[in-house]
């Protein structure tokens, strides 16, 4: 006690009820989301019987990550909370806590998370690719069957897809600018599949109208529901339409085309991005580098 008062480290804690205790924190943070903070609060409450703050720090250890993980109460709406959310919330409170005396320390502020493990990169597989274009067809149509065509040779995100007017496609160079892109500069990307120029051409003179090629699926809300539809039909799982992007990226680079070309093709500042978060190596890669290099 005589070291933590010569430090100035002692910090005596007043006695509160759990119910006191989330009224006293909420009031000074009610701006925005004090709301979320009450929520928050009164489910960890509930989970861990109404502790009182200064004892905190002993179930954090313990039901820390079990409070993080457990689902939203019924009621609450559809949104779950997120682990994120959850901590910060509570990082809020325990933090007024030490200001009000009711705590001597933030239980949660230096509390860290266990790294999740990342989710595998996604990557289309060429039977996969078959059976998404004969479903896309199937059930609407050939335009959308020609969206995801374009997307895995175009590596193109959805906004600048979506965004792209006929007069940024020009079949004589066999190109498109994409120009609606993320880092807000022009991006040239030539089209080498002649099949894909062609039925662009046949497309164009159906909607010249339109605006665009693919400016009809610019409600994404509305497209979300076709793609789910369409990747039930055909039995592919856990496929975005961003998987698109990243499976045509990731095959120019198998496929031996310099790091510095598809970074500039993809639209990356870095090329750490490129190599990072959109190049997949399966276990059939590995075996052909393998190959390859007992070969040589």
């Amino acid at each position: 006690m005589e070291e933590k008062l010569a430090e100035g480290t002692y910090r005596h804690t007043r006695r509160i009820g759990w119910e006191d205790f989330v009224e006293a924190v909420v009031k000074p943070k009610n701006k925005g989301h004090g709301e979320k903070i009450r929520q928050v609060l009164e489910d960890f409450g509930r989970m861990f019987d109404k502790p009182h703050p200064r004892d905190v720090r002993k179930w954090m250890v313990r039901k820390y990550d079990e409070y993080l993980a457990a689902p939203k109460p019924e009621g609450r709406g559809n949104k779950p909370d997120t682990r994120c959310s959850k901590r910060a919330c509570l990082r809020l409170a325990f933090g007024q806590a030490v200001d009000d005396e009711f705590a001597s320390v933030n239980a949660a502020a230096k509390w860290r998370m266990p790294a999740k493990r990342k989710r595998k990169k996604r990557i289309l597989k060429p039977e996969e690719e078959t059976k998404l274009l004969a479903s896309t067809e199937k059930l609407y149509g050939t335009r959308l069957a020609l969206y995801v065509r374009f997307s895995l040779a175009t590596w193109g995100r959805f906004s600048e897809v979506t965004g792209l007017l006929w007069d940024d496609v020009d079949f004589d160079d066999r190109s498109v600018y994409f120009r609606s892109t993320k880092s807000r500069e022009e991006r040239f990307v030539p089209i080498e599949d002649d099949a894909l120029l062609t039925d662009l051409h046949k497309l164009k003179a159906k909607t010249l109208r339109d605006g665009g090629p693919f400016t009809v699926f610019v409600d994404k809300s509305n497209l979300d529901k076709k793609w789910q539809r369409v990747l039930a039909d055909g039995r592919i799982a856990h496929l975005t339409r961003h998987d698109l992007r990243r499976t045509g990226i990731t095959r120019a680079l198998l496929a031996n085309v310099p790091p510095v070309t598809v970074q500039k093709l993809a639209g990356h500042r870095s090329i750490k991005t490129t190599m990072d978060y959109y190049l997949e190596v399966e276990k059939e890669d590995l075996r052909e580098g393998m190959r390859r290099a007992s070969a040589g």
